[in-house]
């Protein structure tokens, strides 16, 4: 999903494959514009990264197949659909659902993954 092309469809046509309507998307958007880090560009957008975290969530495709489709590599695309359900999380405003880990059942933890930190995006 690409969001030139996403962008073309009608307000049902969004929402069927997004799973959230126009303005909820561009609140989830202008929350991630802020947020972003202007230490390095990224090659993703944020509007991108939330095209892909939400195709992760709505549809379960895995970091891999994901990454493909926007042309970066898997452990990149993991660490932003992290960062932007972090952000998200942490505005207050939404809350995502969270799949958890072995780690995360047992003691409520959420550790980093190798050479993915907070400010990377």
């Amino acid at each position: 999903m690409k969001s030139e092309t996403l962008k073309t469809h009608s307000d049902e046509g969004f929402r069927r494959a997004t799973g959230v309507k126009r303005g909820t998307f561009a609140k989830m958007a202008e929350i991630l514009a802020a947020a972003r880090a202007e230490k390095r560009k990224p090659k993703l957008s944020p509007e991108e990264m939330l095209f892909a975290t939400l195709e992760y969530l709505r549809e379960y495709r895995t970091y891999a197949h994901i990454a493909v489709s926007y042309g970066i590599d898997e452990s990149n695309m993991y660490c932003a659909i992290r960062w932007v359900e972090d952000v998200l999380a942490k505005s207050g405003v939404f809350s995502l659902p969270r799949k958890k880990g072995p780690a995360e059942r047992r003691h409520g933890l959420r550790g980093n993954p190798r050479g993915c930190d907070g400010n990377a995006y």
